[in-house]
């Protein structure tokens, strides 16, 4: 991509505005889960203050937005770390910005779906669309959360898709006590608690949310397909049939 395509400008408080290299992207020293995606902390390389963007010149982004969804142990992690690692997506992942929110607010006390974190998803947005990326956002949305993130991605005119990873529920509990993702297993009433606020997009369909049961997929199948329907979708392909 062709950053000198896109008017956006960062600027630190103290160097003024910088190039585009030297935007630090992530913060090592707040992640706290044992994965490779990494907290979105925008810093100065050159002196390592905190560093905003002037998006109101930016042109239209050609960034491609993938939304993942599921409960604890759909695979959202995972998923998102391949589409970094394979494919060149940068991941805004929800236990990351709760992260970056906790230290910005000096308090342990936010909730997932918060307007502290709505508004730090949407900065991170902001940042990686200045810089051309290829976009993951991995978090539990849930029916009563998603026109909030519509809001955001209409605003920003964004081609996106979300996608709901729905296994099965004894897959969704299997994989919730095997992922080293986190340092404890998540309680099965929690995997219950999501899976059942989830499946309300079953029962409420609409376009831009596409429910997928990837309980017999390996990894690399699915990311495959999700990359397939999201092209297909901007492309005005055939749709995918799931068996």
């Amino acid at each position: 991509m062709n950053l000198m395509n896109n008017c956006a400008r960062f600027s630190c408080s103290k160097c003024g505005y910088i190039a585009y290299e030297s935007v630090k992207l992530y913060s090592e020293k707040l992640r706290k889960q044992n994965f490779k995606i990494s907290p979105i902390f925008p810093t100065c390389q050159l002196c390592g203050s905190e560093i905003t963007i002037s998006k109101s010149d930016m042109n239209k982004s050609n960034s491609k937005v993938i939304v993942l969804t599921g409960t604890c142990g759909s695979g959202k992690s995972s998923t998102a770390e391949m589409l970094m690692e394979k494919h060149g997506f940068d991941v805004i992942d929800g236990d990351c910005v709760m992260q970056v929110v906790k230290y910005k607010y000096g308090t342990n006390k936010i909730e997932y779906n918060s307007s502290e974190m709505y508004e730090e998803i949407a900065k991170e947005l902001d940042v990686l669309i200045g810089l051309q990326k290829n976009i993951v956002i991995s978090n539990v949305i849930t029916f009563k959360d998603i026109d909030i993130y519509r809001k955001i991605f209409t605003e920003r005119d964004l081609n996106y898709k979300i996608f709901l990873l729905q296994p099965s529920y004894t897959v969704a509990v299997a994989r919730s006590k095997t992922r080293t993702c986190h340092t404890s297993i998540t309680p099965e009433e929690w995997v219950e608690y999501f899976y059942d606020e989830l499946s309300v997009f079953i029962e409420e369909p609409s376009e831009d949310v596409i429910v997928f049961d990837n309980s017999t997929y390996s990894l690399e199948e699915s990311v495959d397909m999700i990359l397939q329907i999201y092209d297909n979708s901007n492309t005005g392909g055939e749709d995918i049939i799931f068996d």
